[in-house]
């Protein structure tokens, strides 16, 4: 027998159960609540263990074109003292619910969701120790597998992540492991494996949230491009990436193979990045960001640009993205469109501090087959009264300098090497004015001539002959055009 006014936690036992059926609780807005069903609640101690559980039958959380029907909810939780251990686990099936998002489209049903947690050494230890578990046969229309054990440090502030160990996660056909560290605060270290990597059945189980996203809208013309928008308003935390994928599948017969990156970024900068991979069986790509002195150095080389582009968009393509973000892949896409094959090089120096002199390099496209020439090039055809030949090659187009600044983008000292693309044709130099989106060309076809205008509207008349001696003397530009074109040919 225990004193008077003591108790024994290890030797005390009682359990109190109740059930609650018809309760249903209004949320804020007319016509949203929760309730129904059978709510079952217990709670019990013994031999120094406590545990609680609720376990509600046909719940329902009626929110008017977003989700309705029936689902099944338990959580229960247990704390043992002596053990220092709390646990959790929660369940839902909402097999028979009705889930709407981005429209009216119903999502595939969830099915029974299984998730468990338990904190060890939360009391005594220095780094408690979290183990994660999940599964579903079904959220959203995928599988989900996950495990992960994760070390917490315990200081004066609090508690803080120290290392998580994903040891298995698999989302459809997504399969992957991942290691984050914090080994100090305001350092993080990110190491990911992954088999797999299905980005058509990803994009297709974010379809319904894909339409919430808002891109970053453009500059329009006319912008200038400032430090200010150059540096992080504040230093975020250091990171140490590395990211490796045997498979990345992008559609029907299009995946990337090998895929390896690795960066660093320090105080809220990009300070290193290297990236390689291939499409197919040897179109490969290799990219590296290194630091130079003040600057930073960027090489960029791909085998088979083209068929890249085709490949990362092509699921993007598929997707049913936000009409902005949809507009911009769209553009990328086209490029497959104009040029098939072609081995592309870039390299130069990036400064990501200094706006004025933003990018300085140099830049190369070799062995590329036009299937559709650029406006600017059937212009000058045109204006000159020459047929461009269906499907022209390209030996050499490169530039021995390639800019980037605050105000405009260009290309000079162009080598143009092409096998009947416009016979005779050299290209001088190309600037495309950020500010106001001019457009400008020079070149010689025979005689010397320039492109000059606006993007939006740029035409015939906007080719000239590039002012001479003879020019000053007789008239204008426009009086001495290449003449007006011959009526097209057919192919």
């Amino acid at each position: 027998m225990l004193p008077p006014g003591k108790f024994d936690p290890v030797s005390a036992r009682a359990e109190i159960s109740a059930t609650v059926t018809g309760l249903v609780v209004p949320l804020t807005s007319p016509g949203h609540e929760l309730g129904g069903g059978t709510l079952a609640l217990t709670a019990s101690v013994s031999g120094g263990a406590y545990s609680a559980s609720a376990d509600w039958k046909d719940l329902r959380l009626a929110v008017p074109g977003a989700l309705t029907g029936p689902a099944d909810f338990a959580v229960s939780a247990s704390f043992s003292p002596a053990a220092d251990e709390l646990g959790a686990k929660i369940s839902v099936d909402a097999a028979r619910a009705r889930l709407l998002l981005a429209g009216d489209t119903a999502l595939p049903p969830l099915a029974p969701l299984a998730i468990e947690a338990r904190i060890s050494g939360w009391q005594n230890r220095p780094k408690p120790l979290v183990t994660v578990t999940a599964s579903s046969a079904n959220v959203l229309g995928a599988p989900l597998a996950l495990a992960a054990e994760v070390t917490l440090a315990k200081d004066t502030g609090g508690a803080r992540v120290e290392r998580a160990d994903i040891s298995d996660f698999r989302l459809g056909g997504t399969a992957l492991r991942a290691t984050v560290e914090s080994p100090a605060a305001g350092l993080l270290m990110l190491d990911v494996t992954g088999e797999r990597a299905d980005t058509p059945g990803l994009l297709a189980l974010a379809a319904p949230f894909l339409p919430m996203m808002v891109p970053a809208t453009p500059p329009k013309a006319g912008a200038v491009l400032s430090a200010s928008t150059a540096k992080p308003t504040a230093p975020l935390s250091d990171v140490q990436a590395k990211v490796t994928f045997n498979e990345v599948t992008l559609g029907p017969g299009l995946a990337l193979h090998g895929l390896a990156f690795s960066g660093e970024v320090r105080e809220g900068r990009p300070v290193i990045a290297t990236l390689a991979a291939r499409e197919g069986e040897a179109n490969t790509l290799s990219f590296s960001f290194t630091p130079d002195g003040d600057h930073h150095t960027v090489s960029l080389t791909v085998a088979d640009a083209p068929a890249w582009l085709r490949a990362v968009t092509a699921a993007l393509v598929a997707a049913k993205l936000p009409p902005a973000l949809a507009a911009q892949v769209g553009e990328v896409a086209k490029v497959p469109k104009i040029l098939r094959g072609g081995l592309i090089e870039l390299r130069g120096d990036l400064r990501l501090d200094d706006p004025s002199r933003l990018f300085d390099g140099s830049f190369s496209l070799r062995d590329t087959t036009m299937i559709q020439p650029p406006v600017v090039l059937q212009l000058v055809a045109a204006k000159s009264r020459k047929t461009m030949q269906v499907n022209p090659l390209i030996k050499e187009f490169s530039a021995k300098r390639v800019y980037i600044n605050d105000t405009a983008a260009g290309l000079e000292g162009i080598t143009l090497t092409a096998s009947g693309l416009v016979d005779w044709l050299t290209l001088h130099s190309a600037r495309y004015g950020l500010r106001d989106e001019s457009v400008y060309f020079d070149g010689k076809y025979g005689l010397e001539f320039e492109v000059k205008g606006k993007r939006p509207t740029l035409g015939l008349s906007d080719v000239y002959l590039k002012e001479n001696v003879l020019i000053r003397a007789i008239g204008t530009q426009s009086d001495l055009d290449f003449g007006e074109p011959d009526p097209p040919k057919k192919p």
